[in-house]
């Protein structure tokens, strides 16, 4: 089998457009069609639609599971032969959020990047959702997500425990010691949007209590929640790691008890994939 083919392809499956795949790719769009079409006439099958390229067939999307499997097993293969020669070079493509890449990861990427200066770091920053989905496609080595959910697939390691609490202006009545999700009933609440894990984890603890949630806003920056929170728009309820390091003049952290230490923080890989040596020394140092 091509593997120049095979990464051709999995570029036009992954973008669903032939055009975008060949920006991508450095290549004209062109090219791109011949490349999939002689593949398409190798393997004896159609991998995409006849009447719509842009749409894979079965063979097409059975082909792509085990394409990036195999592809991302070769880079591997690459950055393990380059670090047994003591090149000491490769890539590592890892996805954080947005806590870990603002507070719990930079010292530790430093640190990783003056042992290891001849490795190239590549990170992107999203949703827990958007990067376990990554993991599961061999798209990333790993990614430091909410590990309170993962799917079968992945393996996972826990780094730190975070606590989501409720962030209100010093006036508030519920500026406590602590307090109860039945304090928050009716409250008008700022929260994570539905894709968030986080947010899933203070709807099954509002559930557990027989509480609806009052859902005035979402945000996924826990910035512009503090913001919100200080126009008076409603309670701000945060990772605790966020609330301490962003909380805006005037405003208080108070726990929820409910929520202390819920929040799961860790490192996911897929459990089909053998981790390259470089990928394993940062997550060591992680």
């Amino acid at each position: 089998m091509d593997i120049h083919r095979l990464q051709i392809f999995c570029e036009v499956y992954r973008q669903r457009n032939y055009s975008l795949a060949a920006k991508k790719l450095g290549l004209t769009q062109s090219a791109v069609s011949q490349q999939v079409k002689a593949f398409e006439e190798y393997l004896g099958v159609k991998l995409f639609d006849a009447k719509d390229r842009s749409d894979p067939t079965a063979a097409g999307s059975y082909l792509y599971n085990e394409g990036v499997r195999i592809l991302a097993e070769l880079e591997d293969v690459e950055n393990g032969i380059r670090h047994v020669s003591g090149v000491g070079t490769g890539t590592v493509r890892f996805g954080m959020i947005d806590v870990a890449a603002i507070w719990l990861l930079p010292g530790v990427l430093g640190c990783f990047k003056a042992e290891y200066k001849r490795v190239k770091l590549e990170a992107v920053v999203k949703t827990s959702g958007e990067l376990i989905e990554m993991v599961e496609q061999h798209a990333l080595d790993f990614a430091m997500v909410v590990i309170n959910e993962i799917p079968e697939a992945l393996a996972a390691r826990k780094v730190y425990s975070d606590s989501i609490v409720a962030v209100v202006p010093g006036r508030s009545p519920l500026n406590r010691k602590h307090i109860s999700i039945r304090d928050l009933k009716g409250e008008p609440l700022i929260l994570y949007p539905m894709s968030s894990h986080s947010r899933k984890l203070i709807e099954d603890v509002f559930r557990a209590g027989g509480i609806v949630p009052t859902v005035n806003m979402e945000m996924h920056y826990p910035a512009a929640i503090l913001s919100l929170v200080q126009q008076g728009m409603g309670v701000g309820l945060i990772s605790e790691l966020s609330a301490k390091e962003m909380k805006l003049k005037g405003q208080v952290i108070v726990p929820i008890d409910e929520l202390k230490g819920a929040r799961h923080i860790g490192i996911v890989t897929n459990k089909g994939r053998r981790l390259s040596p470089q990928a394993k020394a940062l997550v060591s140092m992680i």
